[in-house]
């Protein structure tokens, strides 16, 4: 999602995670393969491309991988170049743009050199209006975000903060928001990214927006009433009262016993579900909830930190070897 929010008289574009380079294959049509990555980097030029001069955050995880095609860092350059010109850019850097071998330098690191105008926030970057300032957080593997917070000078009037955070620990609470310090610092409001279904929650005093990913990624990721994902039981599919077209929908098909689904559908993707027969509704699981690398810290409680970051940036290379 994004969205255009006024601090202190000014404007700033927020626009959530693009996930420019996720590659769509499960479930997907042979017939409208590459459909999707297009739809992605057109509604990404769409929203950089507004000729005002309101500026732009990026909330994190421009790429999907830390290494993306070239052609695609080249386009990415190119449509940013272009913005640039109207107005400022600032590109939080999320998990998904960096690899865990400090030695390696990836996609987000050759569109800094290739964008000389943008801002490009790899640790802590300020903001300064006139009435105080704004703080913009990117991730770091070998820094928790409580540690980066700390960076910030105490007795400055902060107005709102802007990382790539966790909302919960998941086991870990390496990048959970760092409330705790921006209540002390006596900051009101934090923007992330990272959290691809938008939501707001409150903690220490301190409101947080997760902004939400700029499309949904996976089955339970879409708003309320949104029809970009969309999940049916194989009645509620055969007794639709009137013929719906999901030419620019993800279907799920939920098959109860030995339910069979023997149609054809013209559709961004098709998966199917097999659910129990007192079951109406499956688990969703957020793209951005399966997060490996807390996972892995937690199982690696005890181990030094050169082996940790070295198992991390291990599969990371095999999780991109398998795609």
């Amino acid at each position: 999602m994004s969205q255009v929010i006024e601090i202190a008289g000014h404007k700033f574009k927020l626009i959530g995670d693009p996930h420019l380079g996720r590659v769509f294959k499960t479930g997907v049509p042979t017939h409208r393969l590459g459909d999707r990555e297009r739809l992605v980097e057109e509604q990404f030029y769409a929203e950089i491309s507004d000729r005002t001069s309101v500026p732009v955050i990026i909330m994190g995880d421009l790429f999907d991988k830390y290494s993306v095609p070239e052609s695609l860092v080249l386009w990415a350059a190119d449509k940013l170049n272009e913005a640039a010109e109207w107005k400022k850019i600032y590109v939080l850097r999320g998990n998904h743009d960096l690899s865990r071998d400090e030695e390696k330098r990836g996609s987000f690191d050759v569109l800094e050199k290739l964008c000389p105008k943008m801002v490009f926030v790899k640790g802590v970057w300020e903001i300064q209006l006139e009435n105080g300032y704004l703080a913009l957080f990117g991730y770091d593997a070998f820094k928790s975000a409580t540690e980066l917070a700390n960076q910030l000078t105490v007795n400055c009037n902060y107005l709102a903060a802007f990382g790539h955070y966790d909302l919960t620990s998941h086991g870990s609470d390496f990048n959970l928001v760092p409330t705790e310090v921006f209540a002390t610092l006596k900051i009101p409001v934090a923007y992330t990214g990272h959290i691809h279904k938008a939501q707001t929650i409150e903690r220490h005093g301190v409101t947080v927006h997760a902004v939400g990913s700029m499309q949904p990624y996976a089955h339970g990721e879409q708003a309320e009433g949104d029809n970009f994902y969309r999940t049916l039981t194989l009645d509620e599919f055969d007794n639709l009262d009137e013929p719906i077209t999901f030419e620019n929908s993800n279907v799920r098909i939920l098959l109860k016993g030995d339910e069979v689904f023997d149609q054809q559908v013209d559709c961004l993707s098709l998966v199917f579900k097999h659910i129990a027969d007192d079951e109406t509704e499956p688990l969703d699981v957020a793209y951005d909830s399966f997060d490996s690398d807390n996972i892995l810290t937690e199982c690696l409680v005890g181990v030094s930190e050169g082996l940790t970051s070295w198992v991390k940036g291990r599969l990371t290379e095999l999780k991109m070897e398998a795609t």
